[in-house]
Order: C-alpha cells, then structure tokens, then sequence
C-alpha cells in the first residue's frame, strides 16, 4: 500500500496467493504505519481485496472507501501510484536476477531504500521528506561514503615457478 500524495510506502506483502487474508493483513500493517485508517483505497480488479478493504477501512462517515481500478476506460480513478511502485522493484529484481535468501528480508531493505533514499521522479524529493518524516542525517552519510568508496579488488595472485 502506497499514499497517493506523498508516494510513502506503507506496506507491502509478497505471497504465493492473493486472499481475503492476505489482503486484511497487509491492510493492517499499512493502518499501523500510518497510524489511521485511509479514507479511499484504491485496488486492482482482485475480487479478494472488497471484503478485505470493507473490514479494514469502512466506516459510518465512509461506508464505500473502495475504488476497484479494473478498466483503462475507468476515469474516476486508476492504480498508477503502486503499479509504478512495482515497475520499480522489477527493475531492481530483474537486475540482481531474482530474489535470493529471504524475501521479505529483501523488500523491507527495498522499502527503506524506496521511502528515505531515492529522490522520486515526480516530486523531486524522497517521498519521508514530503511526507515530512524526520530522517537521521547519519546514515544517510555512511549510505553516501559507502556509495563513493572506491571498489577494492584483490592483489594479483604470485606468479608459479
């Protein structure tokens, strides 16, 4: 789950199936970060997703936050935002040739990565600097030195007589 306005984002779950549950459960942790519950919520077609975002983020004021995006015709509303998300982490998988060791050890590396240390195309800003996100210039310095280092390569092997 992305936040339109600031491109933040607040959860993400990889898993072999898409269910009721695992929908409710990626909503839950996205409610946790953001530390309240959204007000529109905007899916794909995944019919899972409807019950998932009713439970989750219905309320009395808002009794229909759900906008299932289906349909390029569909002008009220469309998932851009967390298709463009997704285009970003398939250019990173593609390039280190697939997951290896823990998933979910990697993306959460990934959302860090995505939220606090690229600037995003649109906003020309990281999206914790627009959502206003205190960040620790620290290790944003040992990210920038590690990135200058230059690369070591080992001495030339002795030559065999």
């Amino acid at each position: 789950m992305l936040d339109n306005e600031t491109r933040f984002l607040l959860a993400s779950n990889q898993s072999p199936t898409r269910t009721y549950e695992d929908a409710r459960k990626t909503f839950q942790i996205a409610k946790a970060m953001a530390g309240k519950k959204a007000g529109t919520v905007v899916t794909d077609g995944a019919f899972s997703y409807e019950k998932a975002v009713r439970k989750e983020f219905a309320t009395y004021k808002n009794p229909k936050p759900h906008y299932r995006y289906v349909s390029l015709r569909q002008h009220d509303s469309n998932n851009n935002v967390i298709e463009r998300y997704h285009e970003s982490f398939r250019q990173r998988d593609k390039t280190i040739r697939g997951f290896k060791g823990n998933q979910k050890q990697y993306t959460n590396k990934f959302r860090t990565y995505y939220n606090f240390v690229r600037k995003h195309q649109e906003l020309k800003m990281t999206p914790a600097q627009r959502a206003k996100i205190a960040e620790s210039d620290l290790w944003k310095d040992l990210l920038e030195k590690a990135v200058k280092q230059p690369i070591l390569t080992s001495p030339p092997l002795p030559a065999k007589d």
